[in-house]
């Protein structure tokens, strides 16, 4: 990868170093980060990569409890771990943003200093820069609840249910629920992927919610994107007091002013993370798709036939 633009990477860091001496705190429970401009490519200008980078890193300054260090302007991709643990970071923010017609889709991920790894990733579009400032907030999120994991202090996040047996070889399986089954179990919808905006998603996702509830599921929403491994799907679940997870991408066929196409859907265990079954509702309009994706989800597992 190329050198960061000298001038644009100077008023970056720049930038940074001022948001350093406000609203973030540097103790304990502060986890310290990096974020580097995000990788341009197609037709979108560097520039637009620092920019994201650096509303990302103003706006999660701003929520406070994380500290947010400038990079240096030097840093290149290959220097990006080095760079953020000379910094005293714990993780880094990095991704890449492509054109997505007259909009730009986002690659976010958070790494690991320690192990040089990608421990969170998530996608998402924006109309504008401006744009990006809704993802600090699943960043931030996701940076604290991955500091606490990591300092063992998550053990309270963990849904509390009544006494239930040690696994064993009979009950080491997740459950998958069924309509019957899954009454008085509580449901967390990540946010959907996918469609051709965010209000589409939002639609499509309260529609699956309400099928969800009307077949007796206690089913809410949390604005996190769909998780990247067990630990993340716990995090998220604990901090909802879930069971399950329901994450889902939004499919348009024919791309016209009207919904026509299907909700692609994966229910996950809290529990152990494991995926339990994945399915595909489809529909006119996001009402009739939801009710379609959240049959599938209730029906009863297939069973053996038994010959004669």
């Amino acid at each position: 990868m190329h050198k960061v633009h000298a001038l644009g990477a100077l008023a970056f860091c720049l930038a940074l170093a001022a948001l350093g001496t406000g609203t973030a705190r540097a103790d304990a429970f502060s986890p310290v980060l990096v974020i580097f401009p995000f990788e341009p490519s197609g037709s979108v200008a560097p520039k637009v990569g620092e920019q994201i980078s650096m509303v990302l890193a103003q706006s999660i300054a701003e929520g406070g409890d994380v500290t947010v260090k400038a990079p240096p302007p030097s840093s290149t991709k290959q220097t990006y771990q080095q760079d953020a643990r000379t910094l005293g970071a714990s993780y880094y923010i990095t991704g890449y943003v492509t054109p997505f017609g007259s909009q730009f889709s986002l690659v976010e991920y958070v790494v690991s200093v320690r192990t040089g790894t990608v421990i969170y990733s998530a996608t998402a579009q924006a109309g504008n820069v401006s744009d990006v400032q809704t993802q600090a907030y699943s960043l931030r999120k996701a940076v604290l609840e991955l500091a606490r994991h990591d300092s063992g202090l998550d053990t309270a996040a963990a849904p509390q249910t009544a006494a239930s047996p040690a696994p064993t070889a009979a009950n080491a399986v997740p459950h998958v629920a069924t309509a019957s089954s899954a009454a008085g179990q509580r449901w967390v919808v990540v946010s959907f992927t996918g469609g051709r905006s965010a209000q589409q998603r939002t639609e499509a996702r309260q529609a699956l919610i309400a099928a969800l509830k009307a077949a007796g599921v206690d089913a809410v929403s949390d604005d996190d994107a769909a998780p990247q491994g067990a630990s993340l799907t716990r995090v998220i679940c604990g901090q909802n007091r879930a069971t399950h997870l329901v994450a889902a991408t939004l499919r348009d066929i024919r791309g016209g002013r009207t919904f026509d196409g299907s909700i692609d859907a994966a229910l996950l265990d809290c529990a152990s993370g494991a995926t339990l079954r994945q399915v595909s509702g489809g529909g006119h309009d996001a009402a009739q798709a939801a009710q379609s994706a959240a049959s599938a989800l209730l029906a009863p597992a297939p069973g053996r036939r038994h010959r004669r």
